[in-house]
């Protein structure tokens, strides 16, 4: 397969998109031939250019209205921009009906498939059409349906595919890999992978992308952080690698240098309302409570995933509660449940919140318990509320929690973290540097969010358990951080 960089870092790719950049003012005078006008489109796909991109299948398809490449380029707009599966509907007909076999199309059906979570009718249809291949179009097929599951978060469906592949050297065989491990979670290992494609492929800014949020995953934020920068310097406006940006300088405590990034990236991107939610907790974290409240009331009217909503509506109540309006923040939970936003797992703990933060210590442990018992032990309720109980510095109620949590949940990874810091802060030294050392094995990120301010911002989590017990030891850091630790 041909590498990325050197097919459009070549002469004459860089003629004819100069040619097509130079005629924007009267596109009707130019012509190109097929191959051209997609190689086109697909560099700013490549570049993460939606407008671009769309606006060069637009061109391709006024030149070529009945080639099937270019109605398969049409088909993928209306799938992955447009998200509408009639429109692609559509245009596949228009390529059925002219007996087409190339691998693209086989690729487009498969995608269609996966667009409405026909994993296995997907995979089958994929392993129907080997027959038809052999040789290098075989060995590009392996690697090809790989990314195409790598795409849908399906790490297992992806192997498979690239177990196949002869073509261990290739760099898009490496991608794979990489991208493989990470959504395993083996992020040293996509470190590993990424960090050598970069040598060969410096300015190619999806790879710049993924190695900041293995890094970011494996709780180097520092590194995170650099490799966005590179992604930001190649591509100012790539709302990937801002987005990847902006959430290191949350974790790292830097809210006003997020909510800018943040910021940046909702330029681009206006109705992500996850984004937006996000951005508002960032400008709740530096008090900005009323801009904070018009962007979350903002992210809540126009989300189109309910599965965010309940996300949204607990950083409302968070903000009317610190802005003294209690009656309020009760009435949006209220209102919230009846309308179908929540359910009552979600009212109960943010009622429980609420009560916290009037001194109702008694009345939160009711709704807490209620809401751990009619989840029935489930892990993420009982983070919500020992996160609540830690926030709120009731350190011996987080301990609760979570020595529970851990009893019920043997196997989970969250938690270490926030349990590892409420026995210090409960001066529980060697309970604290045990758990520690568990919470840097197991979740290094979460370390690294709970615990950030205690250690030194370059350091690797997975250094946190000897530096904490070297302090303890009476060793004094030459960097003087550490005075937490007493």
């Amino acid at each position: 397969m041909v590498n990325k960089e050197d097919r459009f870092n070549n002469k004459r790719f860089k003629e004819v998109l100069a040619k097509y950049e130079a005629g924007q003012g009267n596109l009707d005078s130019l012509f190109f031939d097929v191959d051209d006008i997609m190689d086109i489109a697909e560099y700013y796909n490549y570049k993460a250019d939606v407008d671009n991109a769309r606006k060069a299948v637009a061109f391709a398809a006024h030149l070529y209205p009945t080639s099937p490449m270019v109605l398969i380029l049409q088909a993928r707009m209306a799938l992955f921009s447009d998200f509408d599966i009639d429109k692609a509907r559509h245009y596949a007909q228009l390529i059925e009906q002219q007996g087409c076999e190339d691998m693209e199309y086989f690729y487009l059906k498969a995608e269609m498939l996966l667009f409405e979570d026909y994993i296995y009718e997907a995979d089958s249809y994929l392993e129907s059409k080997i027959p038809l291949l052999d040789g290098e179009d075989l060995e590009d097929f392996y690697l090809d349906v790989a990314f195409i599951f790598l795409d849908y978060r399906l790490p297992e469906y992806a192997k498979a595919w690239l177990d196949r592949s002869n073509e261990k050297d290739d760099p898009d065989y490496l991608e794979a890999d990489g991208r493989i491990a990470f959504l395993m979670e083996d992020y040293d290992k996509c470190e590993t992978i990424f960090k050598k494609l970069l040598e060969n492929e410096p300015f190619a800014v999806p790879l710049w992308n993924t190695l900041a949020s293995a890094q970011f995953l494996n709780g180097r934020l520092v590194e995170s952080i650099d490799s966005s920068e590179y992604a930001i310097a190649i591509s100012p406006n790539n709302p990937e690698a801002l987005l990847n940006k902006a959430r290191c300088l949350s974790t790292a405590y830097r809210f006003s240098e997020a909510a800018e990034f943040y910021e940046r990236y909702l330029t681009q991107v206006p109705n992500d309302s996850s984004v937006r939610a996000m951005y508002g907790v960032a400008l709740i974290a530096y008090g900005k409570y009323d801009e904070a409240l018009s962007n979350l009331y903002q992210a809540k009217d126009t989300c189109t995933d309910k599965s965010l909503i309940p996300e949204i509506v607990k950083q409302l109540v968070f903000v009317l509660s610190k802005k003294g309006q209690t009656d309020e923040a009760f009435a949006v939970v209220d209102q919230a449940e009846k309308k179908g936003h929540i359910d009552h797992l979600d009212r109960l703990l943010n009622e429980g919140r609420l009560f916290l933060d009037i001194k109702e210590k008694e009345r939160a442990g009711d709704r807490f318990v209620e809401a751990i018992l009619e989840s029935k032990h489930s892990m993420g309720i009982y983070m919500e509320v020992a996160i609540a109980y830690y926030v709120n510095d009731a350190f011996f109620e987080t301990i609760k929690t979570l020595t529970s949590a851990l009893f019920y949940n043997p196997r989970e990874k969250r938690g270490y973290a926030y349990l590892a810091d409420s026995y210090r802060q409960y001066g529980m030294k060697q309970e604290f540097l045990d758990t520690l050392k568990l919470a840097c094995e197991n979740n290094p990120l979460e370390v690294k969010e709970v615990m950030c301010n205690m250690f030194p911002i370059d350091m690797d989590p997975r250094d946190f358990y000897d530096y904490a017990l070297k302090k303890f030891n009476g060793d004094k850091p030459a960097d003087g951080i550490g005075n937490d630790f007493e």
